[in-house]
């Protein structure tokens, strides 16, 4: 019984990367976080269980994606705080020591 081989050779995977991206903007400040982890990370196994990605393709998959969740959802809330400044213009707030 020998290890079969992907059917692909694709890396990383867009669907790991995809699915944890959406976990993370989505899980934000929602009770649901969990079950959008859970579904992304169901989606990462399926691709290794299908045999359409080595797991080494879909875990860089999966840290790209959650990488790239992170920085879009810091994006959203800059975005959230420029929106709601008083003139609609950035401000620099200092930081006092």
């Amino acid at each position: 019984m020998g290890m079969h081989r992907p059917i692909t050779s694709s890396f990383p995977s867009g669907h790991a990367a995809s699915a944890f991206a959406a976990a993370v903007v989505l899980a934000d400040d929602d009770p649901l976080g969990p079950f959008y982890y859970a579904l992304a990370g169901l989606v990462a196994y399926s691709r290794v269980h299908t045999r359409m990605h080595h797991a080494s393709d879909v875990l860089v998959g999966s840290v790209i994606g959650l990488g790239l969740g992170y920085v879009s959802r810091s994006a959203i809330h800059a975005a959230e705080r420029i929106q709601h400044t008083s003139n609609g213009t950035a401000s620099i707030e200092a930081a006092t020591p």
